[in-house]
């Protein structure tokens, strides 16, 4: 039952079983050591006390014995509380005194608890307590972390009230020690003697040395929420199947000190803040007025203050409850530190009866396919990790993450689009499409992850039987009304109407090239260089398969040019750089400039490498017509690098047209012999030189100087190692 400190430990004589003794085996009192912890709890009571607003602090249970209260949970709490009372007493014009509280960890320990007891009333009239300073304070207590941890609680106490007349502190007791419903701090009591509970609980919790973990008071504060028809069955399978179904799929963790502990309930926390996390979203999306539910207006401030995110200053009471949600998204979604203080979710309706009903059906889902989703480890690229893991359980989470695993459940929690025993690829190619709009656009903030999920959501209309559960088949025929990644969703559109199209032909030909191109390294789901090499623009009017059909061919040349010459490679060949030369205008090189001092000229580059400059230079913008041509110089010379630079060696180059450049395509070994590194090179008074190597020359005598020979063809390349195999 809800009770408080004065009514379970000063309302009665000191031989009553009122003194408080913490065993041996309990921690030191941690929570006043920790800055965080000790800033936000004390502040909450300080609210608590001075606005008159009701603060629940959970359960404290435990047993007595030899005239004493021991706890076995709630530890922590009651020393704060216990700090509270003294604090407050010794203010005030009470008379009487404070419960012992005794520290049995250390003796140093329980001889502060007494001595801060008997003491506490003369100290408190000063500015600062000075508590170390007192000729009654032994220099060693300071090395005991009980110790430190009281008095720093007791000074952040006495920082915020050392302003206040007696008369506010006797107010204040007179509140302390009111009827339960008055007193603003209360709490469960369970004393297990009086419960008939035997001491096995004790000692089974104690013997780990370690308090309960997050996720054990989530999961009761959860269950006290539980609605009647919900809560059998959550309170049965959170304990036994959920949890054996995450045993079978952690990965113990390693802790700093480099021990490797049970790692289940901090994967239980990450699995219910996902969900928690997931219900909000899509609930917000859906209703403007369903955020009103999750806090009130008038614990905005102190909540937020808690939080340590700003709290709102606008008029609009709808608006800022609305960016309050998005704040506490961005806390549960992806941030390491993803738990939520009990005595902060006490202030917010979190679990709703919706939410239940909602989460035993998504636990269910997972559990009954938590095997099947790893069909799709490879098209995620999650290495050693499985999907599950990833995605479901890890804490380093992040909000491209959050969108994957909401669209995994959406699919999962469909009974008639996902079958456990006939898994088909109509799940892949929801994952992959996804993916290709999660890889593809910056999704930073909540605002994004939200934006992203709405999107995700309107997706998952596919999951109907009229578009067979089948994503390809719904983006061909539904107009997306989401705004968010428009340009990916036109491909993935774009693309689904040529699969579309040829699936309803028997022909999967489109679709393998399409996945192939999808899985390039280069491309990373976001193909619409590819197309542009075709001819095709991905405009939402284009979206007609015949256009596709006539360059199907050229297509497939484009992936095997892009797969053997660019993607799989850390850097193109040489002949690859002087086809680039050849191309178009010959200024590709123009993308990348920098000014050297000491040659007092512009540094360019022959491509550093492909990930740097190709992927972020050539694959959009200006110049991705030069890269354009190079790859159909090569298609068009079957798929041959070799064969195209024979092919453009031997052009008459108009007069318009630098003999370095000429040089540069027509001599083969001038690039690999004198251009290597950063593959830089500069040009002065129409000249080029080439950096050989260096990185910041000193003058332009280390440097190559590019001379051009009229008749010098290279008609005879050797095929060398820059040929890639196809």
């Amino acid at each position: 039952m809800k009770t408080t400190f004065y009514k379970v430990f000063l309302a009665t004589d000191r031989d009553n079983n009122n003194n408080i003794k913490v065993p041996r085996l309990q921690r030191d009192y941690v929570q006043g050591a920790n800055t965080g912890v000790k800033e936000s709890f004390c502040q909450s009571i300080i609210s608590a006390l001075e606005n008159r607003t009701p603060m629940d602090l959970n359960f404290v249970y435990g047993l007595h014995e030899d005239q004493c209260f021991i706890p076995i949970d709630g530890q922590q709490r009651l020393t704060t509380l216990w700090i509270l009372h003294l604090y407050v007493h010794s203010r005030s014009s009470s008379t009487g005194e404070i419960c012992q509280f005794q520290y049995t960890t250390r003796d140093s320990a329980r001889q502060f608890c007494e001595a801060i007891r008997n003491h506490l009333r003369n100290l408190c009239n000063n500015n600062t307590l000075d508590i170390e300073d007192q000729n009654w304070y032994y220099d060693s207590w300071s090395k005991d972390t009980t110790v430190v941890g009281i008095i720093a609680t007791l000074t952040y106490f006495h920082d915020a009230w050392k302003s206040k007349e007696i008369s506010f502190f006797d107010a204040a007791w007179q509140l302390l020690c009111s009827e339960t419903e008055k007193c603003p701090i209360t709490f469960t009591f369970i004393n297990n003697k009086d419960e008939e509970l035997n001491r096995d609980i004790y000692l089974k919790m104690n013997s780990r040395g370690r308090a309960l973990s997050e996720f054990e008071k989530l999961k009761s504060w959860l269950d006290e929420r539980l609605p009647d028809k919900s809560k059998n069955k959550w309170q049965s399978k959170v304990d036994n199947e959920w949890t054996d179904m995450i045993w079978r799929k952690r990965i113990p963790v390693k802790v700093v000190t480099g021990e490797e502990v049970d790692s289940i309930d901090l994967e239980q926390l990450r699995l219910i803040y996902n969900l928690l996390a997931t219900y909000w979203t899509l609930n917000y999306i859906d209703s403007e007025a369903s955020e009103d539910k999750i806090i009130h207006e008038s614990k905005l401030e102190s909540t937020s203050e808690l939080l340590e995110f700003a709290a709102t200053k606008s008029t609009n009471a709808a608006k800022d409850i609305r960016d309050f949600l998005r704040n506490l998204l961005a806390k549960m979604v992806a941030n390491n530190n993803y738990s939520i203080p009990l005595y902060i979710l006490d202030n917010l309706n979190l679990s709703p009866a919706a939410f239940f009903d909602k989460a035993i059906g998504w636990y269910d889902s997972i559990e009954k396919h938590c095997d099947n989703i790893e069909q799709v480890k490879d098209i995620l690229s999650l290495g050693n990790k499985t999907v599950f893991y990833k995605y479901f359980l890890d804490s380093s989470h992040s909000y491209p993450d959050a969108v994957i695993f909401t669209a995994i459940l959406l699919y999962i929690n469909s009974k008639q689009a996902f079958s456990a025993n006939t898994p088909d690829n109509n799940f892949k190619d929801w994952v992959r499409v996804v993916r290709n709009i999660v890889i593809n656009t910056s999704i930073e903030t909540v605002d994004s992850y939200i934006g992203a999920v709405n999107l995700v959501k309107e997706l998952s209309g596919c999951l109907d039987s009229k578009y067979n559960y089948n994503i390809y088949n719904y983006l061909a025929q539904v107009t997306v009304d989401s705004k968010y990644a428009q340009n990916q969703v036109n491909e993935e559109r774009y693309k689904s109407s040529i699969i579309f199209h040829e699936c309803n032909e028997q022909d999967q030909s489109s679709k393998t090239i399409i996945h192939n191109m999808e899985d390039l390294r280069f491309f990373r789901g976001k193909i619409d260089f590819a197309f542009y090499c075709v001819g095709i623009n991905l405009n939402p009017q284009e979206y007609k398969n015949d256009s596709f059909a006539k360059c199907k061919d050229t297509f497939g040349s484009v992936y095997l040019v892009i797969k053997n010459s660019i993607s799989e490679k850390e850097d193109i060949s040489d002949n690859f750089r002087r086809i680039l030369f050849a191309c178009d205008d010959h200024k590709f090189y123009e993308y990348w400039g920098s000014y050297s001092y000491s040659l007092e000229t512009t540094k360019r580059r022959a491509i550093k490498n492909v990930y740097e400059d190709l992927y972020n230079c050539f694959k959009t913008g200006d110049y991705r017509k030069y890269l354009k041509e190079a790859v159909l110089h090569v298609v068009n010379h079957n798929n041959s690098e070799i064969e195209a630079v024979k092919y453009l060696s031997q052009l008459d180059y108009n007069e318009d047209v630098p003999n370095w450049i000429i040089s540069l395509i027509r001599e083969p070994n001038l690039l690999k012999d004198h251009c290597g590194g950063y593959h830089n090179f500069t040009i002065k008074d129409g000249v080029c030189f080439l950096f050989n190597g260096y990185v910041k020359p000193a003058n332009f005598s280390v440097l190559y100087k590019v001379e051009y020979f009229e008749n010098a063809v290279d008609v005879s390349v050797d095929a060398t190692a820059d040929e890639p195999k196809c």
